[in-house]
């Protein structure tokens, strides 16, 4: 699939909104809608990842949600299940993550959430569930990741 084949939601730029005291509850509301969809394919929850599970914290205002299921293959029978809720896989090819399948969830035409399915015994879902659970524990932590993320990244101005 070349670039202009990708619908507009794969190429939209990615800028990061003044954190939003709704994120808990919208993710806590997608992470259950996908609960119940999967119930038959998963080990464990589903949890809501990512900047927007940080209270506080500056994020793309976009939902990351991760479930780890019973196998990644095939992924038409999961998929087939989240569609009447507007997700959408990435072709794996693409998404080159060989341990995780990546969905995403359209609205309006813009992505509002990310779904990542997981292999059984791949490390990629405790690394992101520590991630958030330090930067929960530690204010310091997130308050040096807001000065990261708004400083201009290599090549932009200052």
């Amino acid at each position: 699939m070349s670039e202009g084949q990708w619908p507009a939601w794969a190429t939209e730029p990615v800028e990061l909104a003044a954190p939003d005291p709704r994120w808990p509850q919208q993710g806590e509301r997608e992470r259950r809608r996908v609960q119940r969809r999967l119930s038959g394919s998963l080990i464990g929850e589903v949890e809501h990842v990512g900047s927007t599970a940080v209270p506080g914290l500056p994020a793309k205002p976009i939902i990351d949600v991760q479930a780890t299921v019973t196998a990644l293959e095939p992924t038409g029978p999961i998929v087939a299940l989240l569609a009447p809720n507007g997700w959408q896989l990435v072709p794996p090819e693409l998404d080159g993550r060989s341990w995780e399948r990546f969905v995403v969830q359209v609205s309006a035409g813009r992505r509002a959430a990310h779904l990542h399915l997981l292999a059984p015994g791949t490390p990629q879902g405790d690394e992101r569930r520590r991630f958030r659970d330090a930067l929960r524990g530690r204010p310091r932590a997130g308050r040096r990741l807001r000065r990261t993320q708004s400083r201009p990244g290599p090549g932009q101005p200052p």
